[in-house]
């Protein structure tokens, strides 16, 4: 823009160097450089950003002015009219450029801003993000230990179906369904895990040793199972996550020609789902 600034003001110094040959003989000259100059005056942007220019426009309309008033040639008079307007002239379009370049300034230094500003914000939304993630895998990873210490607690064990809770039947009378006093602990360690993840459901399936007839393991499992589910129904937990079955004699985990095996046998799984997801069916 600068070297556009010179060879427009060259341009118009060139043609006021070569008046000589192109100056008018009409007397009005004097009366348009006036004009130019009041022009020019009347202008904020050319006095305020070609004031040195101006002060030269206004010397050459001094000089022509005082031709005219000590009766000067017409020549003189008009050339030097001519001179005093082209100086107003450059005056005028220094003017112009100038005040072209601050707002190409001013448009620039507004986009460098807006720019910053952006990449200010972004940086600070990366930041933050940043800072937001940290926090959401610590939670994570909190809840995540929170879980395994409860886990552990309840002497669970994770399978494909859930996590697997075992009750071994020395929680209930012998032959019977009520569970003893003894058994509470585990049940309420039970309800505290279920009231911690709400999105979990559970089922509670009952099994038997071989010993007695089909009809009675199966009736025998059916209400210990049951029984589980209103203990934890006693305590708090809705009965739409719960749901008990039994099984008898049948899924034996052990050989039930040992009285070790047969006890393995007499128990109550407690299956607890993985969030959200049903437990798969036997």
């Amino acid at each position: 823009m600068k070297h556009f600034l010179s060879l427009s003001l060259s341009a118009v110094a060139l043609a006021a160097l070569s008046a000589c040959n192109m100056i008018p003989t009409d007397k009005t000259q004097l009366a348009l450089a006036r004009d130019a100059n009041a022009a020019a005056h009347n202008n904020p942007q050319t006095v305020a950003l070609a004031a040195s220019e101006l002060q030269l426009a206004d010397a050459a309309m001094r000089r022509a002015n005082q031709a005219e008033v000590a009766r000067e040639s017409n020549d003189t008079v008009n050339h030097l009219a001519y001179m005093a307007q082209q100086r107003t002239t450059i005056a005028q379009e220094v003017g112009q450029q100038k005040s072209a370049e601050r707002g190409l300034a001013e448009a620039n230094a507004a986009r460098d801003r807006l720019q910053l500003e952006a990449r200010t914000r972004e940086a600070d939304a990366a930041r933050q993000n940043t800072v937001t993630a940290q926090n959401q895998t610590r939670d994570a990873e909190a809840r995540n230990r929170e879980l395994q210490s409860q886990i552990r607690d309840l002497n669970a064990r994770a399978t494909p179906r859930g996590l697997v809770i075992t009750i071994n039947d020395v929680l209930f009378t012998s032959g019977q369904a009520e569970l003893r006093a003894s058994s509470m602990r585990n049940i309420d360690k039970l309800v505290v895990f279920l009231q911690n993840y709400p999105q979990r459901n559970v089922l509670i399936e009952g099994f038997t040793d071989s010993t007695g007839s089909d009809a009675f393991n199966m009736d025998l499992s059916q209400r210990r199972s049951a029984a589980v589910r209103a203990s934890l129904i006693d305590k708090g937990v809705k009965p739409e996550r719960i749901a008990a079955r039994g099984y008898g004699e049948s899924h034996p985990i052990a050989n039930n020609t040992s009285s070790g095996g047969r006890q393995l046998n007499r128990r109550v799984e407690i299956i607890v789902s993985n969030d959200t997801e049903a437990i798969p069916p036997r």
